[in-house]
């Protein structure tokens, strides 16, 4: 990640889809905000402006305005990582975090969402019939040339060579978790998540297993 791009940092505990994007639209730098809607699961995002006609609703998972004056625009991917922090943490040991003391009394280490993570229910709408992965299984989904392939963070270590939409896709994961995709050499970005919401918005993809 390049430190003077104007970067969105999202995130949905309910897909784990960690993505950092450009948040330029046509340009212009925009602000974005979570909206409390949802859509197939995935959290919806929108852009602060002074007047709500030019507010849009983007879905976080694909990076796309579904809504909205700017419906059918996306915003760039910036590739990052979304890794355990001990494992961070062994590999950069001079990391440095907030505090915790915040003053405010926060439920931290205590997760909310109880036994989500593990199960094989799935609400808010999302909708898929694909059975290859269990629904809460972690992949990392990517794009070329309009077609999308997922690889399952289980079968990734080290490195993986694959051809996929004509090209060679090579993808290289360190021990701490850091996890580099290139196709044909270049840079290519991926987006980590549950298998259901890969599935749910790229109902054709392949697996990589």
């Amino acid at each position: 990640m390049v430190a003077h791009e104007p970067v969105l940092v999202t995130y949905c505990p309910l897909c784990a889809t960690g993505i950092v994007f450009d948040r330029r639209v046509d340009g212009e730098v925009q602000e974005f905000g979570v909206s409390g809607k949802l859509w197939q699961s995935n959290l919806l995002m929108y852009n602060r402006t002074e007047s709500e006609d030019n507010e849009s609703l983007w879905s976080q998972v694909l990076g796309e305005a579904v809504l909205g004056i700017h419906t059918g625009k996306k915003l760039t991917i910036v590739r990052s990582d979304v890794v355990r922090f001990g494992d961070w943490k062994r590999a950069h040991p001079n990391t440095k975090v907030l505090s915790q003391d915040t003053g405010a009394v926060r439920s931290y280490g205590r997760d909310p969402y109880g036994d989500y993570y593990t199960s094989e229910s799935v609400s808010f709408g999302a909708t898929f019939t694909d059975t290859r992965l269990h629904p809460k299984a972690l992949v990392h989904g990517i794009e070329i040339g309009g077609r999308y392939k997922a690889y399952h963070d289980d079968a990734l270590s080290g490195t993986i060579t694959d051809t996929f939409g004509g090209m060679s896709i090579v993808a290289i994961k360190t021990d701490s978790g850091e996890l580099r995709f290139t196709a044909s050499g270049e840079p290519l970005a991926s987006i980590p998540g549950f298998w259901f919401s890969w599935l749910a918005v790229h109902p054709e993809t392949e697996l990589f297993k």
